[in-house]
């Protein structure tokens, strides 16, 4: 009895042994599918701001009139001119980053950080939008699939890239003494 109660025992050993194995690849597997989980939920949340921001644009650059409507630019052709004209003197924009830069908006020669998550005529159509229509800071993050941050930062260069090209444009009249 005694040489059978040792050969039961051994076999439990090795049924812990086998088990505790499955366990630490199953444990092994469970950490993998979670770490391709959030990979798959970080593509969606992606694809979904590119849907909202696709969708937006697609909505505002349908015909001259939506253009009218939401950007104050009375035609999509015109609204790409005025993107070329930005183009021409901007080739690579330097992001506002607060007051005491203010006046540091010209041309940036090494950006550094992550790549834009607009395009140019994206930013423009954000900012213009935002001038004509009045929609707030959360309204057109959510809109184009941007951060609020992301959002004030490109809205406040925009306006300093827009006002110093149209500066020869503005006319202020003659002060009466």
């Amino acid at each position: 009895t005694e040489v059978t109660h040792s050969i039961e025992l051994d076999k439990a050993r090795k049924q812990v042994a086998d088990l505790e194995d499955q366990i630490k690849k199953m444990t092994s597997e469970i950490d993998s599918l979670r770490v391709n989980l959030s990979e798959v939920e970080s593509a969606l949340q992606k694809q979904k701001q590119d849907v909202r921001r696709t969708h937006t644009m697609n909505i505002v650059l349908k015909n001259d009139e939506n253009c009218m409507r939401y950007t104050g630019v009375p035609s999509v052709g015109k609204l790409e001119g005025l993107l070329e004209i930005v183009k021409k003197h901007y080739p690579r924009i330097k992001y506002w980053k607060g007051t005491a830069k203010a006046n540091e908006l010209h041309r940036d020669t090494a950006r550094r950080g992550p790549a834009r998550l607009l395009t140019y005529k994206e930013e423009l159509v954000l900012t213009l939008m935002r001038l004509r229509t009045g929609i707030t800071m959360w309204m057109s993050s959510d809109m184009f699939g941007i951060s609020e941050t992301t959002t004030s930062v490109t809205f406040q260069t925009w306006i300093r890239i827009l006002a110093q090209i149209t500066a020869p444009l503005r006319r202020w009249p003659e002060k009466d003494y």
